[in-house]
């Protein structure tokens, strides 16, 4: 692997590339051989399908997939908040036939007493994960020009979601590990009692050491374990399976090459990449990880790489396992897309 990638910066710079940049050609795999699989959009009814609902994030509770709002008072007035619910079933039936209705939310009313909510500094939510009815919110704010910064909240669901209240005292914030605009922590995974949070941006460039912190379910700190380096944003992680592993969510807008820096990508040279990644800077994939005592670990797993669209990117922000696939969602841009990623190709096997 490393003479891989030294190969690949040499060839950068006698090529004439930027320091971020890989031709293409130094990507040795086959890439012929890499099949991208095909986002399958699904319909959706308002409010959830307005680009200012800006979905963040996405979880299951039950049968329940609750999507999660960047700014849950949007669609409901200054003085409520909400977040929406999918029927499991009804997330079937749009799945299997095109001419299912639009899928209607249900909406989740959240009470918070929590102060960011109208601070200046006040960015959004970016993720949500629940233990029984335990729910964990992950909150980014601006910090006076030092970046962003994370702050996970706790709070409880009432039986079957009739609403999601949060404490206004039960916080922690989140230690900054680079300092980089509009990125903070993005990621939530439930390991038994601990509560795992995901940094954004753990390329080589920009964080030397990326670590996934842990919190008891009172939030107490327990420490932080390594995370490998991914080049581009992590936006959103599914739920561990009974293994340990689980997917992340990675995606590059070249919009964000000067914030970034991304060196070589490490998984390009190793897997290749199929037709569209290779024609575009875009990059839009699944990466697969397992928890272990250790730290957290990248598998041997091929990345599932998504077929690019336009061209454009489409910025990926929620991702749930669903069926033999995921259930993927992005912010605003270019639209709201809520679709179904099919499972990987047959001599990737099934989706763990």
């Amino acid at each position: 692997m490393r003479r891989l990638i030294l190969f690949g910066t040499l060839a950068a710079l006698l090529l004439g590339c930027g320091p971020s940049e890989v031709p293409k050609t130094s990507i040795s795999s086959d890439s012929t051989q890499v099949q991208e699989v095909t986002p399958q959009p699904l319909p959706l009814a308002p409010p959830l399908e307005r680009p200012d609902i800006e979905i963040s994030g996405l979880t299951w509770y039950g049968d329940t997939l609750v999507v999660l709002p960047q700014y849950p008072s949007r669609a409901s007035g200054p003085h409520a908040r909400q977040l929406y619910g999918l029927s499991r079933s009804a997330l079937r039936a749009a799945v299997t036939d095109s001419s299912a209705a639009p899928l209607d939310p249900i909406p989740i009313p959240l009470e918070t007493q929590n102060p960011h909510d109208h601070a200046a500094d006040y960015e959004g939510c970016e993720a949500i994960a629940f233990d029984g009815r335990r729910v964990f919110l992950l909150l980014e704010g601006s910090a006076e020009g030092r970046g962003m910064v994370g702050h996970l909240l706790r709070g409880r669901a009432a039986p079957n979601l009739r609403r999601i209240r949060m404490g206004g005292t039960d916080e922690q914030r989140l230690p900054q590990q680079a300092r980089l605009p509009n990125m903070s922590y993005e990621s939530l995974v439930i390991r038994g009692d601990t509560v795992i949070t995901i940094f954004e941006a753990n390329g080589a460039r920009v964080n030397a050491s990326p670590r996934a912190y842990q919190f008891d379910p009172v939030l107490r700190r327990l420490g932080g374990v390594p995370f490998p380096t991914l080049e581009y944003r992590v936006t959103d992680a599914t739920a561990l399976a009974p293994n340990g592993r689980f997917w992340v969510l990675n995606y590059f807008y070249p919009g964000d090459r000067e914030t970034l820096h991304p060196a070589p990508d490490s998984l390009a040279l190793r897997y290749g990449q199929g037709a569209t990644h290779r024609a575009s800077d875009v990059v839009e994939r699944l990466v697969q990880y397992r928890y272990t005592a250790q730290g957290i670990r990248r598998t041997s797993r091929a990345p599932i790489w998504f077929e690019l669209g336009d061209g454009t990117g489409r910025n990926w922000e929620g991702l749930v396992r669903f069926r033999d696939g995921f259930l993927v969602a992005t912010d605003r841009f270019p639209r709201t897309i809520l679709a179904y990623v099919p499972a990987a190709s047959p001599q990737r096997g099934t989706v763990p």
